[in-house]
């Protein structure tokens, strides 16, 4: 009877004392940390690519165009 009473009471002892690991993991829904766009000025309309990058957005700027690659 006792020993039943101490495997039981090591057993709970034992399972009680669980440890869990984890690596803490930071996300963000924000691309752009992600990503480095690069803006070049235009006096024209930007071409679609340029330097080997693709063109993800246009602003109109008061001495032409500034367009932002990928």
């Amino acid at each position: 009877m006792k020993k039943l009473i101490l495997a039981a009471l090591l057993f709970s002892i034992a399972s009680g004392t669980q440890v869990a690991h984890a690596e803490e993991v930071s996300s963000t829904d924000n691309a752009e940390t992600y990503v480095s766009f690069v803006s070049y000025d235009f006096k024209n309309y930007p071409p679609s690519t340029y330097a080997g990058k693709t063109l993800v957005k246009v602003e109109k700027i008061s001495m032409g165009y500034r367009g932002w690659y990928l």
